[in-house]
């Protein structure tokens, strides 16, 4: 299969909210500014079976001729997969996440498979969506007893982060070795013991466009309204990625809006459901929820 090198630039159309959809619209406005992708789902012949491919190849082609885009038969069409669509206020980050790993697991995607990098590089040759969006981490916890070493590999398509003054303060303290102590230790596979013990996080597979999540939203029923710088330029895994996409919520975590910004053929524009506008840093630092990087 032949992919086009050159990016696609699409129009820069609304999306009509279909009822608390501004989370979808919001996240589809950043994946569609992913050149890549609506050139790889534009242009590739999909089995009929592939129901969640072909119904985003309809719905790019759709948007792209469309001033302002009702998605409903779109979502009709993922809403029997992904069970979000009910009316209520949803997690733009966790449509994302299921929307990537629908389209991840038609590419003949297994991740029950991949447990080392070798494993991952060969499916990334044949899958776009693992070679375009997913990372690979491997995690190690090191023993102070036995010195026993514990050794697991993660497979995602977005980075967690807290919300410190900076995204890339975010990244790199998530990726800082962790003394883990007290009720915090781990108990050790080996020996049982349950000591101090050392935790390390390093980047085995780095992604073309990097999406990095700020954790807002907690359990307990509150939102975290720190104050984020979002960076332009995000230094991963000894690369420099550029900003292209901001995922927004404002408000509260029962009474919040989702609105995105996104840059396209070098022009950032607000998206908010079916209104498009000029715009760049229209949020405030509270804001910022998802971010989409792409490779230098």
């Amino acid at each position: 299969m032949v992919v086009q090198k050159k990016k696609d630039n699409l129009p820069s159309n609304g999306l009509k909210n279909k009822g608390n959809t501004c989370f979808f619209n919001a996240a589809m406005q950043c994946i569609l500014s992913i050149g890549e992708l609506n050139i790889f789902y534009k242009n590739t012949s999909f089995p009929k079976e592939k129901e969640v491919s072909n119904a985003f190849q309809q719905f790019i082609r759709e948007y792209e001729a469309s001033g302002c885009y009702d998605p409903k038969s779109f979502i009709d069409r993922i809403g029997r997969k992904i069970k979000l669509f009910n009316g209520s206020q949803q997690d733009s980050h966790e449509f994302l996440i299921q929307f990537f790993d629908l389209l991840y697991n038609e590419l003949d995607g297994s991740k029950d498979k991949i447990n080392t990098k070798e494993d991952f590089d060969g499916v990334r040759r044949a899958n776009m969506i693992a070679r375009t969006i997913f990372s690979m981490d491997e995690q190690s916890l090191s023993c102070g007893a036995c010195d026993y070493v514990s050794v697991t590999t993660a497979f995602k398509s977005t980075i967690l982060v807290e919300p410190y003054q900076t995204v890339q303060m975010g990244v790199d303290h998530y990726y800082e070795d962790v003394q883990l102590e007290g009720m915090g230790a781990w108990k050790c596979d080996k020996c049982g013991a349950k000591k101090h013990s050392k935790k390390c996080t390093d980047v085995l597979a780095h992604p073309e466009v990097l999406i990095v999540h700020i954790s807002r939203f907690h359990p307990q029923g509150w939102k975290n309204n720190a104050s984020v710088e979002v960076d332009d330029v995000l230094r991963f895994s000894g690369r420099r990625y550029n900003l292209f996409g901001v995922v927004c919520h404002s408000g509260s975590l029962n009474g919040g809006h989702y609105f995105a910004e996104a840059k396209r053929a070098g022009t950032w524009n607000l998206y908010n459901d079916d209104r498009v506008s000029n715009g760049f840093r229209t949020y405030d630092g509270s804001n910022p929820y998802m971010l989409f990087y792409t490779l230098s």
